[in-house]
């Protein structure tokens, strides 16, 4: 039932060299899910000029909305619920998109290729699947009581602000990002609050003792209470109203609001009915590829491989969405990009930003770099003298230098890094040649061959890239539809330094051997076409033209299973 696709061919401005000049183009295309995958899907592909049909289907009564905020302003209820819309509702009819919300997809027949939904087969030529993840469930007598809530959904949300009030008593179950970014909006809100958490520290999962003492500390400055080493195994009503959550320890904990927060897992139900592999997520290729030809997936529900790491992981982060989304648009194009890039993750609690990027497993040294009591501080992980991860707390410029220097797989002295007399752009710059990119899991530092042997290694000669990069990122996130681009507070996802804001660049802009930052500031903006240049201006050569060509569309690279946080 996959109707004829169009001959397609892409126009100078959007033909990859690698393309195929008689590709076929889809008719329709369908999209099951509504998230941040789905909608970077949606942008990545008109952008690339598809015109055929979009169906977007979200179990969700709501349009793709941004999830980290749901555990930070939206629940302290300093952000409205508009804003946390990835675009707003005129967007998707400006650029013709079928939208479904409140729409479940039941079934995919791959023969016939159509999905079931709304009582009636709707037919694809390409289908993305773009579900997402679900909250782990604890399986514990009276975990259905109406006072036990997750933080997944804005619905879930509303529910808990419903009994936000000062006094009020709140036991949150798990002391992760989720866990503890709740804690501290509802602390500051006036609430009782104790965290339950199994593990002997916090955030065990994703960072290094040192730092869980800091955050336990912060919690615990701040007036909440912690049971560490302690398991739930019941939530029993309590006689004179509320309930009680009993420990392993034989505690019981009085409760007015539960929260619950140990994990989530991937989304598979409609991959897995229709026999497409899976396993520990939907099992993809390096271009979102299923086991079907013409089934895509994206997101928290894919296990993809990825060549810097030499492994295939899945991974739940917005930057992980989002460059899946480009990525399946991309295939569905016929320009398809392989996805391999540095993994990136954020957490706000209290006035503490905690940034990560790169993995920091198997590390054979950790260096602090500043001082915990200042509150400002970072986590250098090693191989060697490799870096592979770091875990940065109110430290922005380590984190966005970090991420080139990881994805570079660069060497650094770890003394000098310890060093917080000495400037960490010195040190960045100062940092040995890498061979291509961070490979954690390999004992000893060696790196993995670059997959884009194009670029120079070292960290202030390879700034033109960043700068191309930078570029076409800019043509890539923005469609007719978003008059005006958003804010880094609401989409949280775009905090790449390279892609926002300029003065963050204005220290290496300085000393880039393509032009002052006089000259770059004058690069003229990007239009509703996505094309740099308007009016009078559209003529004007971007200064700073790099010599050699663009890097592809937001390929600049690192990111176990269900890795994750709150970003």
């Amino acid at each position: 039932m996959g109707r004829r696709g169009r001959e397609y061919n892409p126009g100078p401005e959007s033909r990859d060299k690698n393309s195929d000049k008689s590709s076929t183009m889809p008719d329709t295309v369908v999209i099951a899910g509504a998230g941040q995958a789905a909608a970077q899907a949606i942008i990545s592909l008109r952008h690339g000029g598809f015109a055929g049909d979009i169906v977007l289907a979200g179990e969700e009564p709501y349009l793709p909305y941004q999830r980290p905020p749901l555990s930070k302003k939206f629940l302290a209820g300093e952000m409205e619920l508009e804003r946390l819309y990835l675009r707003p509702e005129s967007f998707y009819a400006d650029n013709r998109i079928d939208v479904r919300l409140g729409t479940r997809v039941e079934r995919i027949d791959r023969s016939a290729k159509t999905v079931r939904m709304d009582g009636r087969d709707q037919p694809y030529d390409r289908l993305v699947l773009a579900t997402g993840s679900h909250v782990r469930r604890v399986p514990i007598p009276g975990a259905d009581s109406p006072e036990v809530h997750y933080v997944r959904t804005i619905d879930d949300v509303l529910g808990i602000q419903a009994g936000f009030r000062p006094g009020r008593r709140m036991v949150v179950v798990g002391g992760g990002y989720i866990g503890l970014e709740t804690a501290a909006v509802a602390v500051k809100a006036g609430l009782d609050v104790t965290v339950v958490e199994i593990g002997d520290r916090v955030m065990a999962r994703v960072v290094a003792p040192p730092i869980s003492r800091f955050y336990l500390k912060a919690h615990q400055d701040a007036g909440v209470k912690f049971c560490l080493e302690c398991g739930v195994t019941e939530i029993r009503r309590a006689p004179g109203g509320g309930v009680h959550v009993i420990c392993t320890t034989g505690a019981e904990l009085p409760a007015d609001i539960i929260v619950v927060g140990v994990g989530i897992l991937p989304t598979t139900r409609l991959a897995e009915e229709a026999g497409l592999k899976c396993s520990n997520g939907v099992i993809v290729d390096e271009f979102c590829r299923t086991s079907d030809p013409h089934i895509y997936a994206a997101g928290d529900c894919t296990n993809h491989p990825n060549s810097l790491l030499g492994r295939r992981l899945r991974l739940e982060s917005v930057h992980n969405a989002t460059e899946q989304g480009k990525t399946a648009a991309l295939s569905i194009l016929g320009r398809p990009e392989a996805y391999a890039q540095v993994p990136w993750f954020w957490s706000d609690q209290y006035d503490l930003k905690l940034q990560m990027t790169g993995m920091a497993e198997n590390y054979t040294a950790m260096v602090i770099r500043g001082e915990p009591d200042t509150r400002s501080f970072s986590a250098f992980y090693f191989v060697g003298e490799q870096l592979i991860a770091v875990h940065a707390i109110n430290m922005a410029r380590e984190f966005m230098l970090s991420k080139k220097l990881i994805a570079e797989g660069a060497r650094l002295d770890t003394t000098a890094v310890a060093d917080t007399t000495r400037p960490f752009k010195e040190i960045a710059e100062s940092a040995g040649p890498g061979s291509g990119g961070a490979s954690p899991g390999r004992r000893g530092g060696s790196a993995r061959a670059s997959p884009h042997p194009h670029r120079r290694s070292g960290f202030s000669r390879d700034l033109p890239s960043v700068l191309r990069q930078r570029r076409v990122r800019a043509a890539g996130d923005f469609l007719p539809g978003s008059k005006t681009s958003p804010t880094r507070e609401e989409v949280p996802g775009r905090t790449d330094p390279w892609q926002h804001g300029r003065s963050r660049l204005k220290p290496l802009l300085r000393e880039s051997p393509y032009g002052s930052e006089a000259r770059c500031r004058r690069r003229s903006p990007v239009n509703s076409a996505g094309r740099r240049g308007s009016g009078t201006n559209s003529s004007r050569k971007p200064p700073c033209r790099p010599t050699k060509a663009p890097v592809p569309l937001s390929r600049v690279g690192v990111p176990r299973p269900g890795i994750g946080g709150s970003g």
